[in-house]
């Protein structure tokens, strides 16, 4: 999170969360939604599980959305979790398969 703040241009004060933070976890909550649970992602961003759950169910900020990420900030956030990422882990896994294998799932 501090590399987003970075990135985005904010030095907020300590302790604070800013809308950086909550666009940035929406994306990232958006995006992985389907494999990771909400707890594994707040461990990997090292933000407490509840103020996390709190800004992913909207309680805090809901008017700030997932599309809202600061332009400095999209292209990194697309790196890591780019729209496309369950395509790829597909295909990988049915290549590694086949290369064990020797046949397709």
């Amino acid at each position: 999170m501090q590399h987003w703040r970075e990135l985005a241009g904010e030095i907020p004060a300590p302790g604070t969360v800013t809308a950086t933070d909550i666009a940035g976890l929406r994306f990232l909550q958006q995006r992985f939604a389907t494999t990771l649970t909400r707890d594994s992602l707040a461990a990997g961003v090292g933000i407490r599980r509840s103020l996390f759950h709190a800004i992913s169910d909207g309680t805090i900020h809901p008017e700030i959305g997932p599309d809202e990420v600061p332009a400095p900030l999209r292209p990194y956030l697309d790196a890591v979790a780019p729209a496309d990422w369950l395509t790829h882990a597909a295909v990988e896994v049915e290549q590694a398969y086949q290369h064990q294998h020797g046949t397709s799932i």
